[in-house]
């Protein structure tokens, strides 16, 4: 599969979306690039690691790896996840504490008050 198969899909599914301008403008670039002889077919930066290229290319192989950037944002999404449920359970035992000190402010209130009333 080249550059050539993936431009052809993305202009069909550009098509299928009516994103008229954007094919349009996708179309052009590519006109513009044949004509500069800048689109070889060939895909770019394959000399790359398969896992710094663009999904799409994978994709189009029938790989389903995921790229070196999304093991990161994984990665980085379960530690944000885990953080936020550490401050969860924090939120949860500090709103415990307080409902039990007016707890036990609201029991004081009432022996103290009871204790005024029997003085009389």
């Amino acid at each position: 599969m080249d550059a050539n198969d993936i431009n052809q899909y993305i202009l069909e599914f550009l098509r299928f979306h009516n994103y008229t301008n954007t094919l349009e403008c996708f179309e052009a670039e590519i006109r513009t690039k044949q004509v500069s002889g800048k689109l070889t077919g060939k895909i770019p930066g394959l000399s790359q690691k398969t896992e710094d290229l663009p999904r799409i290319y994978g994709m189009m192989k029938g790989e389903s790896a995921k790229t070196k950037r999304e093991t990161t944002l994984d990665k980085d999404y379960k530690a944000l996840n885990k953080k936020y449920n550490q401050v969860l359970q924090a939120a949860r035992q500090i709103f415990s504490v307080s409902v039990s000190c007016l707890q036990l402010l609201h029991n004081l209130k009432e022996v103290s008050h009871a204790n005024y009333l029997s003085k009389f």
